[in-house]
């Protein structure tokens, strides 16, 4: 381990960053360290502290966003989370990160040169004279480092070998025991032996001051290679014992580094001083390496050197500048005033808002706010500012405020303002929300009028309007919610005259009353798990501390003195809390990993022995300890160790020798040294020797004893393990809990309807179990898969934000989703009836298509309804009259609509119904029905009334009989017929005589699609997916094209659906991902150009049951970087599939694939579902791009889907960018990605980098 050590030189840094997980919540976090594998960061806030080990688990993979130092961008990677404390965070890059890296580089170089006071005082050169003198002041330095050192190392041998022995107690396996046991009596054995080299080194680096350094690997800087994860947890422990030691004594440590400097004429930092926190780690940790510790126990250790050399070493540093001070060596230092220089101000890393913030602070509230990629609060703040004032002046969507009239959201006569100091006397006497009363705005125009002062002006309203929005949405589910409604609602008041004040309450997420406002949150969290005498005492005291926040809001430390006040209430609670939930995950996962390790036995035994029967002397010898040696095995090392073979092997061993195989004996070679195998390691069990030796005895009878010659009983052949079926439920149902991640909140109703909020705080690798938590950290329900698939079925249980977020950040959130929502249902329906449009008609037809296939019930029929001679009806009641008589008839079809039937305009005068599961003759009736009923209703507009009759058209279609195209021009044509046959009458389209026409030719179609893959008529095609900022690398989309004799040419948009209605499609995609994969393997040349190649999937993939071991022997035959391969699936397929696409994708991450959401957009994807899909890319239907120049609904929709997806963690994508209009618009909304025949028309794969390399095409 010590020589990879060398490959992870530390750094430090002090550089913002984000850590988001895929459920979308975001910590603020500061990089302190890094190295080559990855990065250590603490906690940038409370905020961020409380929720760490909440949101984030070992082994999680997360998203870290962070400013590129170079050109202001945002960079993220993917990462694992490796190490978690209550503060700390360590991060495992998944892949080598040389930009990240390289700016962080730059960032400490920058800090070390220039980022501090130090900087300014580089030491003056030595003469002789000077030079003898402070080698002799540093020479009496030594016995003071000597003293302290030496007695700090005597309490660490003391405190590790008690920690050994206490982690040998609570180990769960012998084998761990046994581990933490040895290493014990290692230290105990040469304590004397490490106290004593460890003085030598220090004492000899302090010799060599101006010299010493702790040693890097220089060669390896920038050749990021990734290192064992043994390695890098090692790093990860010594990393956060320096970032502590070094906070807890930062000022001691300049001060020392500064007179060390002059003493030695060079310049000292951290790596350089030989008693710094990293060089005490550094010469503790090559004792480690001489001791040949485990991982594990190396943890034990290093934890007791934190609590005893580390944690004491300020005194040493007080000692030394001391001595230092006395010797005249820069004796005024302290005297200094020293100036916080670096990103975050020293008030926002520790939360203290007692100074006004300073020009360096608003220098990082712009850089957060900007920060590409949307992540950060000002830009989540921002989007829904932007969507909020374009709901207004459109004059539909959110309520203005509860009180507003019509007139809220009209555009206000110009005119003059109130002053700010007659705004905030109004705002002094108002009273909070409440459902009895005027809103917020109202209420204050109100108090202006009294008192002769102007009305608000537009932009102050619609601030007033949007903070009362805001304000009062701000809630939790469970028991809790009224009360922190009401918490936060008398808080209104104050935040009204902030914002009325400077504007910062909005604005400014490290506002005060934001911070007390989420600390509330975490007070109605802990209420549910106290009892009723403390719940009263907390409400109590939480009630005092907001009547003084109400009434001395403006002073600078109300709200600083509020916030720690609630802190102090709610801190050990939720320690306590965290603490359930680590206890409860880690017996689990153990639990867990027991289980898979007996599963490998029996099925890795079941597969060497070939379905042989087991003799009873060897069934014996595995029920008398060998299974259980197995088992400790694999949990040890896996299958990758000696010892794992060989366990496997003696057991085929005595199974064909004692006729197991085919009933007659078989000779083996050295039995007697088999037994003494045998009998050594069941001895090292710790189990009775009496069994073991019973065991291993029974097989001497028969190996070498009396029964050498004869054939013992057999038993029955072992058999794998059965994995529980997969439930017959709804795909839907299975998606909902398949999807779900550890940290994921649900929403459970109980028998009297209530909401109980559940957190999950375990699942299985299977996900076929599921343990979730209440409020307080204990296990509230245990579910299987099928039982909690029910619940969310039957509406039982339903997926809930991140109640883990901060509440306000979770407010701005739901905000944004909530505005989201609107402006998608705006685009997708109909203006003048609410009903579906057209082009939402027909991704319901193509998402019924999907659902349907592969299951029993694969039909649907749909109807189109053509009203006869409409125009009369315009003619007699005015185009008013006729829009009347649209609306009343969308509503009856509508109110007529079996359970899973959905009705859409579809023209000026024609409405279509989908019916999902309703064939034949149940159709025809119900289109009669309806014609009937139109026939016979009389609608009346002022008075006035009238008569109608329609035209139907009827087709019951399934996937084998139509595509989306073909269920609409069938189903036009049906209506036509009905029309030109007189009117007033339906035509029913009989699905099988279509079928009958077209299947000759589909099969034909089928036929050349088939010889088309095997004769190679079909090649790749690509086309460029081009950034939108730069830095980034493009990606391309893989597209089908024909090859060969134009004549023989078979166009995919001609025998892609023919494979679709055949069940092709797995094949066609299996020979796409195959010939990519060659092609990537020919060319890593030009593959490294590009950031990803984007392949699709069809819908049948997701149910082919192979797919994902195929894909992973595919990218190990051709040698790909998985994180190479980009698979898109379009959202109809993902959502009408869900409990496939989660199975999928869940095993395209385990590959380290990567996954994008195709034609996104329509609606049919809830933000639960977008939250939990591990999608890296969204890619926004180009419906709604192709116009977004001209059409404002679907920009809207397109800025609302870019923002979301940004919050989330998510790159987007235009597609059918088609002009440079379309172009310009992508680029100012900010979206990632843009594609097309504007940026590049298709061209073949095997093109791809050529222009780009000056090669010739």
């Amino acid at each position: 381990m010590g020589a990879e050590k060398r490959a992870f030189t530390r750094h430090e840094v002090r550089w913002d960053a984000e850590v988001r997980d895929p459920a979308g919540a975001a910590l603020a976090m500061e990089i302190r360290d890094f190295c080559e594998g990855g990065l250590f960061l603490v906690a940038a806030s409370r905020t961020a502290a409380a929720s760490l080990k909440q949101i984030i688990n070992p082994g999680k993979t997360v998203i870290l966003h962070m400013r590129d130092p170079f050109n202001g961008r945002d960079q993220r990677v993917r990462a694992r989370a490796a190490h978690v404390t209550a503060t700390g965070l360590g991060l495992s890059f998944h892949q080598p990160a040389p930009a990240m890296v390289t700016g962080l580089m730059a960032v400490s170089a920058g800090q070390v040169s220039a980022g501090d006071d130090d900087a300014a005082n580089e030491p003056a050169p030595l003469g002789n004279r000077e030079r003898e003198e402070f080698r002799r002041i540093l020479g009496e330095c030594l016995p003071l480092i000597q003293d302290y050192l030496g007695h700090s190392l005597d309490t660490f041998i003391t405190q590790a070998e008690a920690r050994l022995l206490t982690a040998s107690d609570k180990a769960t396996t012998p084998a761990e025991q046994s581990d933490f046991f040895n290493a014990r009596k290692r230290l105990q054995s040469r304590s004397q032996e490490l106290r004593s080299a460890f003085l030598a080194d220090a004492e000899a680096a302090w010799r060599e001051l101006g010299q010493f350094a702790i040693p890097g690997n220089d060669s390896q800087q920038g050749q990021l290679a990734l290192v064992d994860d043994a390695d890098f947890e090692d790093w990860l422990a010594r990393s956060e014992l320096i970032t502590r030691a070094e906070s807890r004594s930062r000022a001691r440590l300049r001060f020392l580094h500064r007179r060390l400097s002059r003493a030695a004429g060079v310049r000292i930092e951290e790596e350089r001083n030989p008693v710094s926190p990293a060089a005490l780690c550094y010469f503790v940790s090559r004792r480690m390496d001489s001791l040949k510790l485990t991982l594990q126990t190396r943890k034990v250790v290093y934890q007791a050197f934190g609590k005893t050399v580390l944690q004491q070493s300020g005194v040493l540093y007080d000692t030394l500048n001391t001595r230092l001070r006395e010797r005249n060596v820069l004796p005024d230092l302290e005297e200094e005033r020293h100036t916080i220089t670096n990103v975050r101000s020293e008030e926002q890393r520790t939360g203290d808002a007692r100074s006004e913030q300073s020009d360096g602070n608003a220098a990082t509230a712009a850089t957060t706010q900007d920060r590409p990629g949307g992540a950060g609060f000002g830009s989540l703040m921002d989007s829904v500012r932007s969507l909020f004032q374009r709901q207004r002046s459109k004059g539909s969507g959110m309520d203005a405020s509860p009180g507003a009239e019509t007139e809220a959201s009209a555009p206000r006569a110009a005119g003059p303002a109130p002053s700010r100091e007659a705004m905030i006397e109004a705002a002094a006497t108002i009273q909070p929300p409440a459902a009895d009363q005027a809103g917020m705005r109202e209420q204050v125009e109100s108090r202006l009028r009294e008192a002769g002062a102007p009305a608000l002006d537009a932009a102050t309203a619609e601030s007033v309007d949007l903070l009362e929005t805001w304000i009062t949405g701000v809630q939790r589910t469970g028991d809790q919610a009224d009360q922190l409604r009401t918490w936060v609602n008398a808080l209104a008041p104050a935040a009204l005259r902030l914002e009325l004040n400077d504007g910062s309450f909005l604005s400014r997420r490290d506002h005060g009353l934001h911070r007390l406002i989420d600390q509330l949150d975490r007070a109605a969290d802990i209420l549910g798990s106290l009892d009723e005498s403390q719940r009263q005492a907390m409400r109590g005291a939480i009630d005092e501390i907001l009547a003084t926040v109400n009434r001395d809001a403006d002073e600078p430390d109300t709200l600083v003195e509020a916030c720690d006040s609630l802190a102090k209430l709610t801190d050990n609670p939720q320690r306590r809390v965290s603490a359930n939930v680590e206890r409860l995950r880690e017996r689990y996962e153990g639990s867990e990993r027991l289980d898979e390790a007996r599963r490998q036995v029996q099925d890795n035994l079941a597969a060497q022995l070939g379905g042989s029967r087991i003799p009873e002397p060897v069934q014996n010898l595995l029920d008398s300890g060998w299974q259980h040696h197995l088992v400790l095995t694999y949990l040890r090392d896996g299958k990758e160790g000696d010892t794992w073979e060989r366990g496997l092997r003696a057991v085929d061993l005595l199974v064909r020798a004692l006729g197991g195989q085919d009933g007659r004996r078989h000779g083996m070679k050295q039995p007697q040294r088999l037994l003494e195998y045998l009998r050594h390691h069941l001895d090292r069990l710790g189990r009775p020797s009496r069994d073991s030796g019973h065991a291993v005895d029974g097989l001497a009878y028969w190996v070498t004893g009396d029964g050498r010659d004869s054939v013992p009983p057999q038993s029955e052949p072992l058999t794998p393990q059965q994995h529980p079926e997969v439930p017959d439920l709804p795909d839907e149902w299975l998606g909902q809990a398949k999807l779900l991640t550890p940290g994921a909140w649900v929403i459970f109703r109980d028998e009297q309807g209530l909401p109980k909020p559940r957190r999950l705080a375990w699942t299985d690798r299977r996900r076929s179990r599921f343990v979730f938590v209440d409020e307080g950290g204990r296990k509230a329900e245990d579910l299987g898969l099928e039982a909690l698939a029910h619940a969310f079925g039957e509406g039982r249980a339903t997926t809930a934000s991140n109640l883990d977020l901060p509440a306000t950040e979770r407010r701005w959130q739901e905000m944004l989703e909530g505005l989201n929502r609107q402006l998608v249902h705006q685009a997708t329906h109909d203006d003048l009836t609410g009903l579906l449009n057209r082009r939402t008609f027909e991704r319901r037809i193509r998402h019924v298509l999907e659902h349907a296939r592969g299951r029993k019930v694969n039909h649907a029929t749909a109807c189109l309804f053509s009203l006869d001679d409409f125009k009369l009806v315009n003619n007699t009641l005015g185009h008013r009259g006729g829009d009347e008589i649209l609306r009343q008839l969308g509503q009856r079809l509508q109110d007529a609509l079996p359970a899973q039937g959905v009705v859409a305009r579809t023209g000026g005068d024609e409405f279509a119904v989908l019916m999902r599961g309703v064939e034949g003759e149940a159709g025809e009736a119900f289109a009669e029905e309806q014609r009937h009923a139109i026939r016979d209703w009389r609608p009346q507009v002022d008075g006035h009334g009238t008569s109608l009759s329609v035209s139907v058209g009827v087709l019951t279609f399934s996937p084998e009989t139509h595509g989306v195209s073909d269920v609409l021009r069938d189903l036009e044509n049906a209506c036509t017929t009905a029309r030109e046959q007189g009117g007033n009458r339906c035509h029913v389209t009989d699905a099988q005589d279509l079928e009958a026409a077209d299947l000759r030719s589909n099969v034909e179609q089928v036929a050349r699609v088939d010889r088309a893959l095997e004769s190679q008529r079909l090649e790749l095609s690509c086309q460029r997916i081009e950034p939108l900022t730069r830095g980034r690398a493009p990606l391309y989309e893989v597209l089908i094209a024909s090859a060969g004799d134009p004549q023989n040419t078979i166009r995919p948009q001609e025998f892609i659906p023919a494979a679709e209605r055949f069940g092709r499609m797995p094949a066609v995609d299996r020979w796409v991902i195959r010939e990519t994969f060659a092609w990537c393997a020919a060319n890593p040349g030009r593959l490294d150009e590009v950031d990803a190649l984007c392949i699709n999937l069809s819908a049948q993939t997701l149910a082919d049951v192979d797919f994902a071991q195929w894909l992973r022997q595919t990218l190990q035959t051709h040698r790909v970087q998985a994180s190479k391969i980009c698979f898109e699936l379009t959202e109809t397929a993902a959502t009408a599939n869900l409990g496939l696409t989660a199975d999928l994708l869940l095993a395209l991450k385990d590959l380290g694939c990567r996954f994008a959401l195709d034609d996104f957009g329509g609606g049919l994807s809830s933000y639960t579902d977008l939250k939990n899909l591990p999608a890296d890319i969204l890619k926004i239907d180009g419906a709604f791009i192709r116009d977004m120049d001209r059409n404002a609904a679907d920009r809207n929709v397109v800025q609302s889907v870019h923002d979301l997806a940004h919050h989330l963690g998510k790159l987007t994508v235009a597609e059918f960018v088609e002009t440079e209009d379309v172009y310009q618009q992508a680029r100012e909304l900010g979206l990632d990605y843009v594609q097309g025949y504007h940026v590049e028309r298709p061209c073949p794969l095997d093109e791809l980098g050529l222009q780009r390399l000056d090669l010739p095409v």
